[in-house]
């Protein structure tokens, strides 16, 4: 009885080994079925990285990339990315898109995608200047990547009150403590005034920013960082007549 319940049982083990081996290679089916269904969402049938032109290429997954002879940008080994001062860690590169006039951030760490609302800092001002030879700068990307020039509004998350902030109109640096704006709008009759933000976080004082609402406040552009919009001042404050100049003291004043 003890022989043939072996032998039966080596008789059985064939036919184990082989149902194990089935249901193996099924899976490795079912699972090679799932990855060219992801591989064809990831890559659509006409990938601009295929063909020589320049532009921007955006995945099904939400990153957008930029292209320049058939190849993304920005990634780690590109030549025109800048390297960390501080840390010697290659960063990435800027481009500048001429159909939306707006500059753009490629960040290597992420294969050289488009930044998208978010601040980065940059350790020059200008393009043309070598890293670190300047005090640097922190920018800010909108939700599409475009760099934010001029005013941007928040809502502080403690307070509940409008924050502001000023980016250069060029550079789009985050400018601090004084800052001397250059009213353009009338080239014939330009206004040169001055308005201030901390110098550490560059919130701008409040009374500043209802004398820009003064002088031409719908004409200054308004990113929203919270709706994500782009607006002008006139859509948060009123434009108001120029706030009358305070007497000058006289001797009687001054005797009381």
């Amino acid at each position: 009885m003890i022989i043939e319940i072996k032998e039966r049982r080596d008789n059985r083990l064939p036919t184990a080994v082989a149902a194990l081996i089935l249901v193996f290679v099924a899976v490795l089916a079912i699972l090679s079925a799932i990855r060219v269904s992801a591989d064809e969402d990831v890559t659509p049938a006409t990938d601009p990285r295929e063909t020589s032109e320049t532009g921007f290429f955006v995945e099904s997954h939400g990153n957008t990339y930029w292209i320049e002879n058939g190849f993304i940008q920005g990634t780690y080994g590109d030549p025109l990315n800048i390297t960390d001062t501080l840390y010697g860690i290659e960063r990435g590169r800027e481009i500048y898109d001429p159909e939306s006039d707006a500059w753009y951030w490629l960040d290597a760490c992420f294969g050289g995608a488009v930044a998208k609302t978010k601040e980065v800092w940059f350790p020059y001002e200008y393009q043309n200047e070598k890293p670190g030879s300047t005090v640097g700068k922190w920018v800010r990307y909108d939700s599409n990547g475009a760099m934010v020039k001029f005013l941007c509004t928040a809502i502080d998350e403690n307070t509940g009150e409008r924050l502001w902030w000023y980016y250069h109109h060029v550079t789009g640096k985050m400018l601090k403590g004084k800052i001397t704006l250059y009213d353009n709008y009338d080239p014939d009759n330009p206004v040169t005034f001055e308005i201030y933000s901390d110098g550490t976080n560059g919130i701008i004082d409040r009374d500043d920013v209802g004398k820009l609402a003064w002088l031409h406040g719908a004409e200054w552009p308004v990113y929203d960082a919270d709706e994500d919009k782009h607006g002008t001042l006139a859509d948060y404050i009123e434009h108001t007549d120029k706030p009358a100049e305070e007497p000058e003291t006289g001797a009687d004043d001054a005797e009381g």
